[in-house]
């Protein structure tokens, strides 16, 4: 945006059967009630800015966010109806509120989120190489499908990371 002190990058992927090329590691593809392979729809997108706030001083903050349809099939028989596939509506998701709750937990993830910022600092950078280090605090929301009596469940976590990094040559 501005030449050496703001940088803007945008990147998205759409398509079938693309779960594993986002960082998440969603799935690419489920399976149909006759046992055929079904690609599921996806999208990807990250957008961030960094500033370089100083020669050796690079703060960041980016925003992602990964998402896949539903591909939900039944089979319906005298024995009654088996739900297949991703997403599917009839599956359970009564013991996803909490670890050890009683029922099953199906939980197939709907959407990733992710909210980055951080910093790097370069304080020595020279004959002897390099050194840099930062610290960086994300925020991540998981949102899955919906599943019987609608329940859909959620989970979120921050965290913070620091990072000490020595390259021996420039």
């Amino acid at each position: 945006i501005v030449p050496k002190l703001l940088d803007f990058q945008l990147s998205g992927l759409a398509g079938k059967g693309i779960g594993r090329y986002g960082t998440s590691g969603l799935p690419d593809v489920t399976f149909d009630q006759a046992g055929n392979i079904r690609p599921i729809k996806a999208f990807h997108a990250l957008a961030g800015l960094t500033l370089h706030a100083m020669p050796k001083l690079d703060i960041y903050v980016f925003g992602g966010k990964e998402r896949e349809r539903a591909e939900a099939f039944k089979l319906v028989s005298s024995a009654g109806v088996t739900p297949y596939g991703y997403g599917n509506p009839l599956y359970s998701n009564s013991g996803c509120q909490y670890e050890g709750a009683p029922g099953s937990c199906v939980g197939n993830t709907r959407e990733i989120a992710q909210l980055t910022t951080g910093f790097w600092h370069r304080p020595y950078s020279g004959a002897y190489g390099r050194f840099q280090w930062g610290v960086q605090y994300s925020y991540t929301e998981r949102k899955a499908f919906p599943g019987a009596a609608g329940i859909a469940p959620t989970a979120n976590d921050s965290m913070v990371f620091t990072s000490f990094r020595y390259y021996p040559f420039n």
